[in-house]
């Protein structure tokens, strides 16, 4: 597969909390995508062991290592299995630490994708240039069917909740509890002349929401932003990030 890797760290953010790694067995290839919160509380209790990785990469890397040892890999059971199992490594290192996450299934010779995901990173296929189609809906407060503003909320009250509704997340990665990831699944024709004009597209929201939603340009965007790009075609990787935040793995 053809992929492209692009992550920045956001102007308001003091590291590139974004992280994938992504991996080859058999004809599948594996994703898995992270989002973390900027965790800015203390880490000062004698009891906590400091990591040596932040929660994106830590979860990115160890995920992707456990699932690839996984006998069948179209099994979306056995997956969610494998990430509850990996769950319950988060509370010694990373108990105060969110993230959103997503875990991507290609079958590269059927062209069956799965996604399976918890919190706002988001899934989509692009065609023939034109906009992003997302497959998924955020796990966000704003996406809830009950969520309606009130008539007799002024504009900037309206204003305030729609951005705050925004920016909660309905569900997420976190050490103490494990919420089951969302399934979806999609097909990408594997035929050569349809595989050059369909990429298959997931990203966090600094890229989805700030920068194809809101137009603000890369650079300018305050939250990290990051995307992978993956076509059908011969093995090749081109890397455009600002971290070292990509893991790859050759089964």
């Amino acid at each position: 597969m053809k992929i492209k890797w692009t992550s920045q760290r956001g102007k308001e953010r003091s590291y590139n909390n974004d992280a994938v790694a992504l991996g080859y067995k058999g004809h599948f290839l594996i994703v898995v995508l992270v989002d973390a919160a900027d965790n800015r509380t203390p880490r000062t209790s004698k009891y906590f062991q400091s990591p040596t990785k932040r929660l994106a990469s830590f979860w990115a890397d160890s995920c992707l290592q456990k699932i690839l040892k996984l006998e069948a890999l179209s099994s979306e059971e056995a997956i969610i299995h494998a990430l509850s199992d990996q769950q319950k490594k988060l509370r010694s290192h990373y108990l105060h630490d969110i993230a959103s996450y997503g875990v991507l299934t290609v079958n590269i010779e059927k062209g069956d994708i799965k996604w399976l995901y918890t919190g706002d990173c988001r899934f989509g296929l692009l065609t023939n240039a034109e906009k992003v189609q997302w497959l998924d809906k955020p796990h966000r407060l704003n996406e809830l069917p009950l969520y309606l503003p009130r008539e007799c909320d002024s504009h900037e009250v309206k204003v305030s909740k729609q951005n705050i509704s925004e920016h909660t997340l309905t569900q997420c990665l976190n050490a103490r509890r494990f919420s089951s990831p969302t399934l979806v699944k999609s097909k990408i024709c594997i035929d050569a002349s349809e595989a050059e004009t369909t990429s298959i597209i997931i990203g966090t929201d600094g890229y989805w929401s700030e920068h194809l939603h809101q137009g603000i340009a890369m650079g300018d965007i305050a939250d990290d932003a990051s995307f992978l790009a993956i076509k059908c075609g011969e093995k090749a990787l081109r890397i455009h990030s600002d971290s070292p935040n990509l893991l790859v793995i050759y089964s």
